[in-house]
C-alpha cells in the first residue's frame, strides 16, 4: 500500500530449449518497477519512489528413465539494485521425482537452500502436495527446506497421500509472531489425504 497514485512496469522474457526427450532447460528474466513508500528521514509526508526488482531463473529437468526425473532450479533476485535500500536474494533446489508406470506407489523429494537480505528480496516457489492441493510459499532470511511426498494406491478404490515438509532457519530462535509464533528455528508441516472411490 502506498500513499499516492502509482504506475508500474513489468517485463518478462523466457527462453526454452529441449534438445531431446530426456532433457529440458529454460531461463527466465523478469524486471518490474513498482512505487513504494520511502521515508528514511521520517518526513511528515511520506514520499513515494520507484523501486526496481529483477529476477533471473534457470531450470533443468532430466529424465533418467521412464520412472525417475531430476530437476534443478537456481533463482536470483535483485531489489533496488543501485538504490539506497538494495537487497539480494538467492534460492536453489533439487528434486527427485519417482513415477513408475506399473506400481501402486509414487513420490518426490525436494531439498532447497535460500538466502535473502530481507522481505523485499523474497522468493516464491511452487511445491507439490497431496492430491487436489498445492502450495506456493514465500522464502526470505536464510535457511534450508525439504519435503517428501508419497502416494500409495492400496486398490482401485482406496488411495493415500502423505506429505512431510520442514523449513530450518539459520540464526533464529523463534519463527512468526503473535498466535502464530513457533519456539525454535524449525517449522514443520504434515498433510495426509485418504481417498475412497465409490
Amino acid at each position: 500500500m502506498v500513499d499516492a497514485p502509482t504506475v508500474g512496469v513489468d517485463y518478462l522474457v523466457i527462453a526454452a530449449f529441449r534438445p531431446g526427450k530426456t532433457l529440458e532447460m529454460y531461463a527466465l528474466y523478469r524486471t518490474e518497477t513498482k512505487s513504494k513508500n520511502y521515508n528514511p528521514y521520517l518526513q511528515a509526508l511520506r514520499p513515494v519512489t520507484d523501486k526496481p526488482r529483477q529476477n533471473l531463473r534457470t531450470q533443468i529437468t532430466y529424465a533418467v528413465n521412464s520412472q525417475i526425473a531430476l530437476r534443478n532450479r537456481i533463482e536470483i533476485v535483485w531489489f533496488d539494485k543501485n538504490g539506497s535500500s538494495k537487497q539480494n536474494g538467492f534460492l536453489s533446489y533439487a528434486d527427485v521425482i519417482y513415477t513408475p508406470t506399473q506400481k501402486k506407489y509414487s513420490g518426490n523429494i525436494r531439498l532447497q537452500y535460500f538466502k535473502t537480505d530481507g522481505y523485499d528480496s523474497r522468493l516464491y516457489v511452487y511445491e507439490n502436495d497431496v492430491l487436489y492441493n498445492y502450495s506456493i510459499p514465500v522464502f526470505y532470511d536464510n535457511g534450508l527446506r525439504y519435503y517428501i511426498n508419497f502416494n500409495y494406491n492400496i486398490n482401485k478404490q482406496i488411495a493415500i497421500w502423505l506429505r512431510w515438509a520442514q523449513t530450518i532457519y539459520k540464526d533464529k530462535s523463534s519463527i512468526g509472531s503473535g498466535l502464530d509464533e513457533i519456539d525454535g528455528n524449525k517449522k514443520t508441516g504434515i498433510n495426509f489425504l485418504f481417498q475412497y472411490q465409490f
